[in-house]
């Protein structure tokens, strides 16, 4: 059944932020100059070594994120996963998604990015899709104008980032049952879902936080090497341990394909770059 969506209706929007967090009034202030929009803020779920959400984890969990990211799981992972999931189950509940919006972005348009939000959702009703406006990866155009012809283009696999993004109801579902009980980082759990990438500067995201929410920055590094990476797109991780898998479509899913999605995905932007062939 589909929602009428018409000047009236507001796309809900959710900040995620830490409870004490002193930034995040001027993003909500920002956010609710817009007539479109309905803001929540909702507080992180803060977890650290002693936290019961961290120490309850099942030992399945913790060994099949190892057995992703080939290092173990940081508390402050936990509590990103706990918070995204928060929110996108309330997202999953709206018959029209949501907009989700981590404290420490910085809005650059917000017209055109509440506009785009609500044309997005529009257009996706009831299916699958998720809109990220932020990518640490692939960048966009300086300016707000969109790079190519559409406001956003299809992405082969997951963005890779969680600061700014709009997500279908449908979608929403989907990452939270995936990620429940926790084993994969918040961007993204592994799940058939399709992803999108906006083609303009409307969120971006400081070059240099101060400090993350999730954890030491050398802790996230310490996974898997260029090496391993290499070994993992070969194949040779696989045969080498195949003790740790249950079936080589295991591997493949969990493993190979998002690896092998996120290469084929730089590829092809900076073909686009150097092209324009979406013009």
């Amino acid at each position: 059944m589909r929602f009428a969506l018409d000047d009236t209706v507001k796309i809900n929007c959710y900040v995620i932020a830490a409870p004490d967090s002193k930034n995040v009034a001027n993003l909500i202030q920002t956010l609710q100059r817009h007539q479109g929009v309905s803001v929540v803020r909702m507080d992180a779920t803060m977890v650290h070594a002693e936290s019961s959400e961290f120490l309850e984890l099942d030992e399945d969990s913790l060994a099949i994120f190892k057995k992703i990211y080939g290092r173990t799981l940081l508390p402050g992972e936990v509590g990103c996963s706990l918070s995204h999931n928060r929110a996108r189950f309330l997202a999953s509940q709206n018959p029209l998604g949501a907009l989700i919006i981590e404290e420490d972005a910085i809005i650059q348009d917000l017209n055109l990015l509440i506009s785009t939000t609500t044309d997005f959702l529009k257009a996706r009703q009831n299916q699958i899709g998720v809109l990220s406006f932020y990518n640490n990866e692939i960048q966009f155009s300086r300016d707000r104008q969109p790079l190519f012809s559409r406001r956003w283009v299809q992405s082969i696999g997951a963005p890779s980032s969680t600061v700014a993004y709009a997500i279908t109801n449908k979608s929403a579902d989907r990452l939270v049952r995936s990620n429940n009980p926790i084993r994969f980082l918040a961007d993204w759990p592994i799940t058939k879902n399709t992803f999108f990438i906006a083609s303009m500067n409307v969120v971006s995201h400081p070059d240099d936080p101060l400090a993350s929410q999730i954890g030491s920055r050398s802790g996230r590094e310490n996974g898997f090497k260029l090496k391993d990476r290499i070994e993992i797109l070969t194949f040779t991780h696989y045969f080498a341990k195949k003790d740790l898998f249950s079936s080589f479509s295991e591997f493949f899913v969990l493993l190979w394909l998002p690896r092998f999605k996120f290469q084929l995905n730089r590829a092809r932007f900076y073909l686009y770059f150097r092209t324009g062939i979406l013009k």
